[in-house]
């Protein structure tokens, strides 16, 4: 049995992680349980200190399942966020330089290419999976809303990984 599709991203995250050399949370549902969770950390120290830089695989998402020689297989379009605190006052330029950059574009070259190396991954593709990559420097400057339409505490800078289509594969 194929494991949870949420489970396999889960696995690339933390490759991803290890080769870009820093910690990077993983985190999975729709945005009011992402910003809970995030807020929730910021009760304690050691986890307030520990949930930036995150990944954030937005749920639901839909999968087609077939089998393929006995296999079973999914193909799924997927939403990603890259999120890293940022500083409410820090101009665009800043946070080029040391937002995206310096965290936010190094996690996302290293989770595609982990993403191409998974042996889970169907690839059916040439070069990268097809996606829609966006740099969003608005929530670090406007802040983001939290599930309850109140302001979220913290300011990010994101990317935003849209249409991600890919196939899974079930392995022995």
């Amino acid at each position: 049995m194929m494991r949870p599709l949420h489970d396999i991203v889960g696995d690339v995250v933390a490759s991803a992680a290890e080769k870009v050399g820093c910690n990077v949370t993983y985190l999975w549902g729709d945005w009011s349980y992402i910003a809970d969770t995030l807020t929730r950390w910021n009760a304690s120290e050691y986890t307030a200190s520990m949930k930036y830089p995150c990944v954030c695989l937005y749920s639901p998402y839909e999968e087609s399942r077939t089998m393929q020689g006995g296999r079973e297989q999914s193909e799924a379009t997927l939403e990603l966020l890259i999120m890293v605190n940022t500083q409410k006052n820090y101009t665009n330029e800043e946070r080029d330089a040391i937002s995206f950059e310096q965290v936010l574009r190094p996690i996302y070259r290293a989770f595609i290419s982990e993403l191409m190396q998974d042996k889970r991954i169907v690839k059916n593709y040439a070069g990268v999976p097809a996606h829609t990559y966006i740099e969003n420097y608005r929530y670090g400057r406007l802040g983001v809303l939290a599930a309850d339409n109140r302001p979220f505490a913290d300011f990010l800078d994101v990317i935003e990984i849209r249409n991600l289509g890919l196939t899974f594969k079930e392995t022995c």
